[in-house]
Order: structure tokens, then sequence, then C-alpha cells
């Protein structure tokens, strides 16, 4: 059910989030909960984000958790539940492709700086120990901000592994979800009262996307282009000064081997990749700097290249009878060449026979 609702949604970003203490009583071999989201399909249009909440060695655990992650860094094992709220919060943005703030509240406020094209703030404070309520603020620009949501971690029951969980004394949470304008830049700060020790997290969200174009069907030994974008709600991002500070990278791979981007105006990134492997290929390009992290991924089906065979309109080129001039004279002929396949024109090499020593044959 999951899978459609993901599947059937038309929200740009889409994330299965899944969290679990231990392996499933429903399911007898790993791969059967990937063969339920459709991991394995062409297309998976939505995000995939795992955690497994146990402290000891679990191999059968992992094995079904590791199988739910469409890509081996959305699995995140927490061993410790103290760090809970640093593993998510990281975890979390990795996948939003946004920066992660994270630490203990100590008794000075943290401050942060929110750059530009940040659209929204999200951060959590919350107690790793069970000391009583705590008071925490945010606080932009010097303005106090209220918090989204408060509680603790009561419930009706425990968990199969920790059946005291929700007992009393319990812990305690603030949320916050601010808006952010992002042509501006701003100034947050975090701080607490009370005696637990508070952990939190802080999200910086971009409203940028990333977006590459890759032709779906490839030969091996034949180049494709590959060309990236970073996508502002829904238009070419082309903001120059962007891509020349904070530490600003456009790369892109394929299975883990680099092909290189160069920037060629408008906010277009293009480069070259030769498929050498038959089956299925991940193109991914990356967008990052200091704050951000944006990335897009193609599935590419390569198959085995055929032998190139390259057919002329015409055997012999007439150039007519050469008649004496003072100064050198030329004569152009088109020739139409045709290729079975598709490749670059400068890959070409040309050869004639029958040239006369002192003529001159440039294509």
């Amino acid at each position: 059910e999951a899978e459609q609702i993901l599947r059937n949604s038309d929200r740009r970003d889409r994330m299965l989030l899944f969290l679990s203490d231990g392996d499933p009583n429903d399911l007898d071999e790993p791969a059967e909960g990937r063969a339920l989201l459709g991991l394995d399909a062409n297309t998976v249009p939505f995000d995939t984000l795992v955690l497994g909440l146990f402290p000891g060695d679990d191999p059968r655990a992992e094995s079904f958790l590791t199988q739910l992650a469409l890509a081996p860094d959305d699995y995140v094992r927490v061993r410790d539940g103290a760090d809970l709220v640093t593993e998510f919060t990281e975890a979390y943005a990795r996948v939003l492709g946004s920066k992660a703030i994270t630490g203990r509240l100590g008794s000075q406020p943290t401050v942060f700086e929110v750059p530009r094209y940040v659209t929204e703030v999200l951060a959590v404070a919350t107690s790793i120990d069970r000391d009583g309520p705590f008071d925490a603020v945010l606080t932009r620009n010097g303005e106090g901000l209220p918090p989204r949501v408060q509680g603790d971690n009561g419930c009706t029951h425990g968990t199969r592994r920790n059946p005291e969980l929700c007992a009393p004394p319990r812990l305690h949470y603030t949320s916050w979800h601010v808006e952010h304008d992002p042509s501006q830049t701003s100034r947050f700060t975090l701080g607490r009262q009370g005696d637990s020790d508070v952990a939190f997290g802080v999200i910086l969200r971009y409203d940028l996307n990333a977006k590459a174009t890759v032709p779906r069907q490839a030969e091996t030994n034949t180049p494709v282009q590959v060309r990236a974008q970073l996508m502002w709600r829904g238009e070419p991002f082309t903001d120059e000064a962007f891509f020349t500070r904070d530490g600003f990278v456009a790369e892109a791979s394929v299975d883990g081997t680099a092909v290189p981007l160069e920037h060629v105006g408008a906010g277009v990134f293009q480069g070259r990749w030769t498929p050498v492997r038959v089956g299925r290929n991940d193109v991914v390009v990356r967008f990052a700097n200091d704050w951000m992290e944006k990335r897009d991924r193609v599935r590419v089906r390569v198959a085995p290249d055929r032998p190139l065979a390259l057919s002329a309109d015409v055997g012999v080129l007439d150039f007519g009878h050469w008649v004496g001039e003072r100064t050198a004279t030329e004569r152009c002929l088109d020739l139409a060449v045709e290729a079975n396949r598709k490749l670059p024109a400068d890959t070409l090499s040309w050869g004639f026979e029958g040239v006369p020593d002192d003529l001159t044959l440039v294509v």
C-alpha cells in the first residue's frame, strides 16, 4: 500500500521512511520487501530512508532492512538511542539534499546562519535522559518563533525489545517548521532552559533540485552526452555567482566511475560518458556546496555495440581536370556518409586512395 501511495502521488518530493527495531514476522526472505516496494524497477519515483533501531548485532534484521533502501547509504544503523536525533537528522537531510546541523544544547545558545535560497528551516530539540521537561527557544534575527509541536514519548505500549520505553518518566521534545524568505540571509539561535540533556537537529532546506538528462538506451563503446542542471521551482537555476562560492561542485558518476562535467553556461553542465558494461547502469549527477547536496539518478540500459558499418553515396570522387593557374585553386564536393549507429563525427578518421602527390584533400 505504501508503494502505491508514493507512486500515485503528484508531489515532486516523495519518501518512504521506515523504522524498525528488528526483523519482520510476516516475511520469509529479505528480497520480498524490496520486491513489494518495486525498488528494482526502471524508475522509482521516491527516496528511501531506513533506520535500524537496535544496539546489538542482528544479521537477520539488517538483511531485511538493507533490502528496503534504494541506495546503500539510505540505510542507517542506530546503536544508541541518544544518537537517534543526530542520526535521523543527518540521514533525512542527506536524502533531502540539504544541510544538517546537529549537536547538544549547552548553557549558551547555538547560532547558525541561514543563506539565500533556503525556503524552510526544520528544527527539533529532544531530551536524551528522563530528567523532566525543558524549555527550548528558537529565534530568527532576535525574534522568537513559536514551536510547531511539543510533547513526550508517552504511549500505551513499548516495543518488542523495550516494553518500558514509553513508561514515566518520559522523554520530551519540541520541533519547529519555519518558512524562510529565499531572497534573504538570516541568523537563527537555538537555546534551552532546564536540567535535561538535550540533543538538537536542524535542516536547512533548499527549494532546489538536480535534473539529469541522459538517453535511456545506449550501446557500449558509443559516447553519450550527460547533461545536468539545478532547477529552482521548476525553472533552470542560472545564478552564476552561486556556482563560484561556498565550495560549489558539479559532478557525475556511473557506478562509482567519475564523468567530468563542464559548465557551458546558463546553468548547464555537460560531459561525455562511454558505456563499457552491458546491462543496467545508474548515472548519478551531484551538485553540492557547504550548505546543500542535490542528486539525480537516471537508469540507462546498455546493449552490446554493433560493429560499425559506413556507407557512402559514391565510390569515386570526381574533381574534374586541373587547369594551370597562377594561384592555388579549390573545388569542393559533398560526400554523404551514413553509419549504422550514432557516433560523434570527431571519432572518424578518413583515408583516400589514388590521390596525386601534388593534390591535398581536406575533410
